[in-house]
């Protein structure tokens, strides 16, 4: 399965074509580096608010469910799709929380949403595990 935000966006527009997911990023000027080692603002990194929004219109009204996570650290204009790894699992808070807010077809593209996601989840820690496996038997060369 592939994992890439591309991907997952444009599963999730066939999946849920009714339901638009995006993301913000926001600054933070109020946000401190609190972690170990130098501030990463020293090196041209700006801290800053994700949202992970999906939304759909319910009897004439916007509704919309979101995750949110701060102080994430990028680059100005050089934003990371997958948001360091948490882009599905950001899409599906946002989609759970849409889903007490629809109906009908729309809830049920919603929980089809829900689904895929967990799918790729899935998808996501298999490949992780693979990988966690091939670093762990790769042969050595024996140098003489």
């Amino acid at each position: 399965m592939n994992t890439t935000p591309a991907s997952i966006f444009s599963r999730l527009k066939k999946v849920a074509p009714n339901i638009a997911f995006s993301v913000a990023y926001t600054e933070d000027p109020n946000y401190r580096w609190d972690g170990d080692g130098p501030d990463p603002a020293e090196e041209g990194y700006v801290a800053y608010d994700v949202d992970v929004y999906a939304r759909a219109i319910e009897d004439g009204e916007i509704v919309e469910g979101q995750a949110s996570m701060g102080g994430t650290y990028e680059i100005p204009g050089e934003f990371d799709p997958d948001i360091g790894g948490y882009l599905p699992q950001m899409l599906a808070e946002a989609i759970d929380e849409l889903k007490s807010e629809v109906r009908g077809p729309l809830r049920e593209q919603a929980f089809a949403a829900d689904k895929f996601l967990e799918e790729v989840s899935r998808a996501i820690s298999e490949q992780q595990q693979e990988e966690r496996y091939k670093q762990r038997f790769r042969k050595k060369r024996w140098t003489p």
